[in-house]
């Protein structure tokens, strides 16, 4: 995806939301995948390192779906997609994302530096 697809669609101001969840989705998930070294490594029980991998990769992923929201109407927009797109298509639909499902809000009428607290809905 390009510089520009991001940077017009409606959670282009959340990125930085992305990128932190995504590297914390990356560690949590180290734990599911090298459990035996982890726990050698820290002198813990395989198990409980699957147990906290799971554990905090669950956290980040319900953290993922409830911060990322429609600035205007403060809709949770990937709780959306999961819930209403199909399973395979959820993700592109959602990067794709350019008008707020529930309200209409657009981000290329959003300007964040505004001190207005209405925004122009399509």
């Amino acid at each position: 995806m390009n510089q520009e697809a991001i940077s017009d669609n409606l959670f282009s101001s959340q990125r930085y939301k992305i990128k932190v969840l995504s590297i914390l989705g990356a560690i949590s998930s180290i734990g599911l995948f090298f459990p035996n070294e982890i726990a050698s490594l820290c002198e813990l029980d395989k198990n409980s390192v699957h147990l906290v991998a799971t554990a905090s990769g669950l956290i980040v992923f319900i953290s993922f779906c409830f911060s990322i929201r429609c600035p205007s109407c403060k809709s949770k927009l990937v709780f959306y997609a999961l819930s209403n797109k199909k399973f395979n298509l959820w993700m592109s639909w959602l990067f794709d994302l350019k008008v707020c499902p529930k309200c209409g809000f657009s981000n290329s009428h959003y300007n964040p530096k505004s001190t207005s607290t209405h925004h122009k809905k399509i």
